[in-house]
């Protein structure tokens, strides 16, 4: 049997499993103004949510907590279950038997009475965005300075000394200072307990991070306190609803935390927690990943100069960018596709060069670098859409060579298609009303502005 040991701390709370501790800790007098109640219901449901997945990874059929019973219980176990056709995808399990070896854990609590929430406070602030430096929460924070919501930002980091984190620090403080910004750091090393080798897992399964969405939208609630946001804004794009059929038949969502389908009980969640107070929300939801491209660096240049959303941990590069996964050459293609310079943002690589054609999913390329998007073929008409548009604008290198000779046949015959799919505007399920008809209406104005 696993046992998690869970405690509260001064400034956050603390998860002890296999002789080690992972910590969330919140800036200095975040954690103090919660209640007792309300740490002591954040210590269940977090404790469950982050390990509940282990007994899978060490081929035990139980685990135990010191803590009591989650509230949400039944929300988290629904949310490992959406992600195990993917994963069962990537590591070549059986889907079944991974979802029988699943539903048959033996969890075990301390006490089986589930403790409630008591967030009894005023939220009359706007909106608390999930601000990672990626493109999509960049977007997100331009569109809501434009409309006029209130702006507060949290970044959730793992480790201090890891490049990404020490990059993006130096980030925030610029951008703070620019754009006169509140920032909260929260440090999350509870996130290492999804990373198989680094627990020793018996299994190693790349389980990745189906539940960190849902994790953030908990660990967030001590900054709504603190900020009195009403709103916590993900940047869930219109691909995110994407999915696959994988070998047994299950559909298979790469990011399934991040779909309409798991954002719409994210937001049942908030409401049961806070009595309707806290909800959340995508303003990119209506968007793909091209057309956010698009209208962050035409309309926002100031805060797209900004953009990040690499992992060059990975192979242990110093700079912003890897230049030597699928998501870099991805990334550096729809900068290309819309006219602006990757340089801007720090590349320092030209990934229309041989060398990195393997990292473009749209020439069937193989890389250990190659992330669920490519692999699994839904990037690759956006692809597609992109290079037409490189190419169009009078783009150069080996990999335009081979998308003229190969697929540029292809792209003129769909364009319409193309254009109507990835520069289109689709209805939004989960922006509020009050603002959807002025956020929609500057995403229809960006992307009806000629390309070239």
């Amino acid at each position: 049997m696993i046992k998690i040991k869970s405690k509260i701390l001064k400034n956050g709370l603390n998860i002890r499993f296999n002789k080690k501790n992972y910590d969330i800790k919140y800036p200095k007098n975040i954690w103090k103004k919660l209640s007792d109640e309300n740490k002591l219901f954040l210590l269940d449901n977090i404790s469950f949510l982050t390990t509940l997945h282990l007994p899978l990874f060490f081929d035990e059929e139980s685990i135990s907590y010191n803590t009591n019973e989650p509230l949400l219980k039944s929300f988290f176990r629904d949310i490992v279950m959406g992600d195990i056709p993917n994963f069962c995808s990537i590591e070549g399990k059986n889907t079944n038997e991974i979802l029988r070896q699943f539903y048959n854990i033996e969890y075990y609590f301390n006490d089986i009475d589930a403790r409630l929430p008591n967030f009894n406070y005023d939220f009359f602030g706007d909106v608390l965005i999930n601000f990672t430096f990626g493109k999509e929460s960049l977007l997100t924070f331009g569109v809501c300075k434009e409309i006029g919501l209130k702006t507060e930002l949290v970044y959730f980091y793992v480790n201090e000394g890891e490049t990404e984190t020490r990059l993006k620090k130096i980030l925030a403080k610029n951008f703070s200072k620019n754009f006169k910004q509140r920032f909260f750091m929260v440090k999350n090393s509870v996130e290492y307990l999804n990373i198989a080798e680094f627990i020793g897992a018996k299994q190693n399964f790349n389980w990745g991070y189906s539940n960190q969405l849902t994790e953030y939208t908990l660990a967030s609630l001590p900054i709504n306190v603190e900020t009195g946001c009403r709103f916590i804004l993900f940047g869930n794009e219109k691909s995110c609803n994407s999915y696959f059929f994988n070998n047994d038949g299950y559909k298979a969502y790469p990011v399934f935390d991040q779909s309409i389908k798991w954002m719409l009980m994210a937001n049942n969640i908030l409401k049961i927690i806070s009595k309707g107070k806290i909800s959340t929300f995508s303003i990119v939801e209506p968007l793909n990943e091209i057309a956010i491209m698009k209208i962050l660096h035409k309309r926002y240049p100031d805060i797209a100069k900004y953009q990040f959303s690499c992992f060059p941990d990975n192979i242990n590069y110093n700079g912003r960018w890897c230049h030597a996964c699928t998501k870099c050459a991805r990334i550096f293609l729809f900068f290309k596709a819309i006219g602006v310079d990757p340089k801007t943002v720090g590349f320092e690589k030209d990934l229309f060069k041989k060398e990195f054609l393997n990292n473009f999913s749209l020439f069937n390329g193989k890389t250990n670098n190659s992330l669920v998007y490519d692999y699994s073929g839904l990037g690759r008409d956006e692809q597609l859409f992109a290079f037409y548009l490189a190419y169009r604008n009078g783009q150069k290198g080996r990999a335009i060579e081979i998308f003229k000779k190969n697929y540029l046949k292809e792209a003129k015959q769909r364009e319409d298609e193309l254009f109507k799919e990835f520069f289109g505007v689709f209805n939004p399920v989960t922006i509020p009303k009050e603002i959807k008809n002025n956020v929609i209406s500057i995403f229809k104005e960006e992307l009806g502005k000629n390309l070239m």
